[in-house]
């Protein structure tokens, strides 16, 4: 059998834990998910809903949130093994760094000299400025740099278990 080098120096998480986030994990990732379908990146918003974690979504839960993902669910690369390992997510209150990779193609994200930019979950996990969304916030913008932006990562919403 193969074996799968997860150390490759060519590869990296969408995601970096800057500061004060807490891992969690032990929860199983929802089973009607198959691999690649959806593609989960590090840095899509989680939660964890019937005692399973799934993509947050604007529609699911008003726009629940417990985290961000930590690891990767993806054609590329599966860090939860097959579903037979849960999916470890980040939680705050913390700072993390998400890569362009992981963030809605279609948003723009931009840092506001008068307010607070608060970021919910869009459609399928992605992480975007609030707009019209009502939802629960999940973080705070605190910087945009060429490859992703920093936010200020909340405390977990209430969540349906």
């Amino acid at each position: 059998m193969a074996e799968q080098i997860l150390n490759n120096p060519n590869w990296f998480r969408t995601v970096e834990n800057q500061y004060d986030c807490q891992e969690y994990t032990g929860t199983p990732l929802d089973p009607s998910y198959v691999l690649g379908s959806p593609n989960i990146l590090p840095g899509q918003v989680a939660v964890v809903i019937n005692d399973m974690v799934k993509l947050a979504d604007k529609d699911l839960d008003n726009g629940a949130f417990t985290g961000l993902f930590y690891s990767e669910f993806s054609t590329d690369l599966d860090q939860t093994a097959n579903k037979t390992i849960p999916p470890v997510l980040l939680r705050g209150p913390g700072t993390v760094k998400i890569w362009n990779a992981a963030l809605d193609s279609g948003s723009t994200y931009a840092v506001s000299a008068s307010a607070v930019v608060e970021l919910c979950a869009g459609d399928n996990g992605l992480l975007i400025p609030r707009g019209a969304l009502t939802g629960p916030t999940v973080g705070h913008l605190v910087e945009v740099q060429a490859d992703g932006i920093i936010v200020n990562l909340l405390q977990p919403s209430s969540q349906t278990d």
